[in-house]
């Protein structure tokens, strides 16, 4: 990082005055796996169904998993052990306390979330007269006091009422995180045939691109969306969400038939704000006929979303080892390096390179994380590139 002042680190975070050195100090442990508590209550009522269970079909990696759980006597459960990225379609079947089907139970569910010490924050009280809360309850935003003008009239309520939504028949069975997708495209028996994913989204989606390139002898394939541009729009591409699990760009055409896809949404700009920073270069969100057909093998079946793990976003950094045309553009990075993974050695030492930008400068290392027992740490040491 180029010299300049941050205002927020890791300590910071974890309201921690300074590097912890004892071990018995070390209070954030390393996740081994996500753990989620939740409630099975009846959907009408609201209320707990005690001692009741669930059937889950959890989905990783294209294997699907069965777990069971089973609530305690206040209808709370917990699922521990759960390890996976990104968002995922969880379904499930609840038995009431017999073990018989119960279609009118639904799960609650949330991570839990690690315990952090925060720092004491002081709240200030202040004391109103009556007539200083008078004046406040009833002055404009410019200070002013409201009163009504002689000519006002007081309305009475109004009542607004509207019919629910009809509901489109190929929407049934499909569980997402957004309303309305920037374009969207349908597929049946009297659709076009196409060879793969790729050729189906350039022949059905306006300012779709896929472009495709040699790795090392391997053929791979970017999908970008016209318009976005953000940094690494270009380097990375879109995001991709097969029914309704973020995938990697090669598993469409590894594994997914285009006969078998139903529908495409492509979202961009705010409609792609549900996904945080993995919407920033655009989503393309795939729903196939086998999405309805996975969760078959169990009646009464509903679905959630459900969050892992967040991906870390690719960093990018410029290989000029590899002269390309666009490195004869001026190179004006301020943030040079960056990795969320570095592993040590059995001596706790690790070595890491970088190419500089063209700019001579004072680069500040900074080196921040936490030990597998719990200690948090920070570092920053200073170097200069001529």
């Amino acid at each position: 990082v180029l010299k300049g002042d941050e205002s927020f680190d890791i300590l910071s975070y974890l309201a921690v005055d300074k590097p912890i050195k004892n071990k018995a100090d070390g209070v954030y442990n390393s996740e081994k796996a996500l753990t989620y508590t939740g409630l099975i209550q009846n959907q009408d009522s609201k209320l707990p169904m005690p001692n009741a269970s669930a059937v889950l079909l959890l989905t990783d990696n294209g294997k699907t998993y069965q777990r069971t759980i089973k609530a305690d006597d206040k209808g709370r459960f917990v699922l521990d052990n759960v390890d996976f990225d990104g968002i995922q379609v969880m379904a499930y079947q609840v038995n009431n306390a017999k073990g018989r089907a119960a279609q009118e139970g639904e799960i609650l569910i949330e991570p839990s979330l690690p315990k952090v010490r925060l720092a004491p924050v002081r709240f200030d009280t202040i004391s109103l007269s009556q007539n200083q809360q008078r004046l406040l309850q009833t002055s404009t935003p410019d200070g002013e006091a409201f009163v009504m003008p002689s000519d006002g009239v007081n309305l009475d309520e109004v009542k607004i009422s509207t019919k629910p939504p009809e509901i489109d028949p190929n929407e049934v069975g499909i569980v997402k995180l957004y309303n309305d997708p920037t374009f969207s495209a349908k597929f049946d028996e009297k659709s076009p045939r196409f060879a793969t994913v790729y050729d189906m989204m350039v022949g059905t989606l306006p300012g779709v691109q896929v472009a495709s390139f040699d790795d090392n002898g391997q053929q791979k394939y970017k999908v970008l969306i016209r318009g976005i541009s953000t940094f690494n729009a270009a380097a990375i591409g879109a995001t991709i969400v097969l029914d309704g699990m973020q995938v990697s760009q090669e598993t469409l055409l590894q594994g997914v038939n285009p006969n078998d896809v139903m529908k495409i949404d492509v979202l961009s700009g705010p409609n792609a704000a549900i996904f945080g920073s993995n919407g920033g270069n655009g989503v393309i969100a795939i729903y196939t006929r086998r999405f309805r057909e996975r969760y078959s093998g169990i009646s009464s079946a509903k679905t959630l979303m459900i969050k892992g793990y967040q991906l870390p976003e690719s960093f990018y950094v410029p290989d000029y080892q590899t002269p390309k045309p666009e490195h004869k553009n001026s190179d004006n990075r301020t943030t040079i390096y960056w990795n969320p993974m570095l592993e040590t050695s059995g001596n706790g030492e690790a070595t890491l390179s970088f190419f500089a930008a063209d700019a001579p400068a004072l680069y500040k290392i900074v080196v921040e994380g936490i030990t597998p027992s719990g200690i948090a740490g920070r570092a920053e040491k200073w170097i200069e590139v001529r």
